[in-house]
C-alpha cells in the first residue's frame, strides 16, 4: 500500500485537485491488473453488483406485494454506474424488467460496455490508461 500512498496524494491524506486525481488514476491502471489494489477493486466490484442484484430483487418482490417500489431511475443508475452485470442477471434470472422500456435495451448494453472496458483494462491497461486520459482531457477541454 505505501508505493500507491506514493502515487496519489489522496492516499496520503493531502487533498487532491481533479488533475492529480486524474494522474493517479492514470498511473494506477498503467500498473496492470497485478498491481495490488487490483484484486481490491475487483472484489469491491464484485459485491457492488451483487448488491444491484438484491436492488433488483426487491424491487420484484415489492411489484409482487403491491407494495413500494423503487424508482426505475435509481435501478437505471445503479446499472449504469458499474451495476450492469448484477442488474442483467436480475432481469434474466428473476424476469424483472423484461418488457419495460428502456430496460431491455439498456441492461444489455451497460452490461457489454461495463464487461469491454473491464476487459480492456486488465488485457491492455497502457491502452486503456491512454483512452481514459484522451476522454478526461476532452472533457476538461485541453
Amino acid at each position: 500500500m505505501s508505493r500507491w500512498r506514493k502515487a496519489c496524494p489522496a492516499l496520503r491524506g493531502k487533498t487532491s485537485s481533479p488533475q492529480e486525481a486524474h494522474q493517479s488514476l492514470i498511473r494506477f491502471m498503467q500498473h496492470g491488473w497485478m498491481a495490488p489494489g487490483t484484486l481490491t477493486l475487483l472484489a469491491i466490484a464484485a459485491l457492488y453488483n451483487v448488491v444491484v442484484f438484491c436492488v433488483y430483487w426487491l424491487d420484484k418482490d415489492a411489484a409482487r406485494n403491491g407494495e413500494w417500489r423503487i424508482r426505475e431511475t435509481t435501478l437505471l443508475s445503479l446499472a449504469l454506474f458499474g451495476g450492469g452485470v448484477g442488474a442483467l442477471l436480475a432481469q434474466r434470472l428473476l424476469r424483472h424488467k423484461t418488457r419495460k422500456q428502456p430496460f431491455p435495451v439498456a441492461l444489455p448494453t451497460f452490461f457489454v460496455v461495463q464487461i469491454t472496458a473491464a476487459s480492456a483494462v486488465l488485457i491492455a491497461p497502457e491502452r486503456a490508461a491512454a483512452a481514459l486520459d484522451a476522454v478526461l482531457r476532452s472533457f476538461a477541454g485541453n
